[in-house]
């Protein structure tokens, strides 16, 4: 007999085991169904966000590229632009004028678009370069405003000519 009420003993107790690990397992499996759902969800979510976030960017790169080529058509199409293009050294202190002329043709591009905050312009032949305020030969602009690493000029300016180079942008 008394074997027999503790085998009642441990058929109810492992009768309330189980209905509690039953219980227990329910809301713990859908917890876990709930958290897998949830993150997949979150991922997706942050991967389209991103996603969204790229193309806009690269939207708004590309209009800024087609404004940059915009601006150089305009200025290929600039009579003083053609002018110095056509120089070659020495040069000439007549020419000094339509230097001053020119640059105050830059100015406008500066003052229209805010992406622009300065640019500069490289001619070859004379070695001269112009920004919207002034211009300066190429060495002097390069030792004293643009040096880029350990290069000298030379191998810069070499670096820069060597091939066509469009719609780059080179790291500061």
């Amino acid at each position: 007999m008394a074997m027999n009420k503790r085998g009642r003993k441990n058929k109810l107790f492992y009768n309330f085991l189980i209905s509690y690990i039953v219980i227990l397992i329910i809301p713990l499996l859908l917890g876990s169904f709930a958290y897998v759902n949830v993150q997949n969800l979150v991922k997706e979510d942050s991967i389209n966000f991103n996603l969204s976030i790229l193309e806009q960017t690269r939207d708004i790169m590309d209009n800024r590229l087609e404004e940059l080529s915009k601006m150089c058509n305009q200025l290929a199409l600039n009579t003083k632009f053609r002018r110095i293009l056509s120089l070659s050294n020495p040069i000439l202190h007549t020419e000094y004028y339509n230097f001053y002329e020119f640059i105050n043709d830059l100015k406008p591009y500066t003052i229209t678009d805010n992406f622009i905050g300065s640019f500069l312009i490289y001619f070859k032949k004379p070695g001269l370069i112009f920004t919207p305020n002034t211009f300066y030969r190429e060495s002097f602009f390069y030792n004293n405003f643009f040096k880029y690493g350990d290069m000298t000029s030379d191998e810069w300016f070499d670096t820069m000519l060597k091939d066509y180079h469009e719609e780059i942008i080179f790291p500061r």
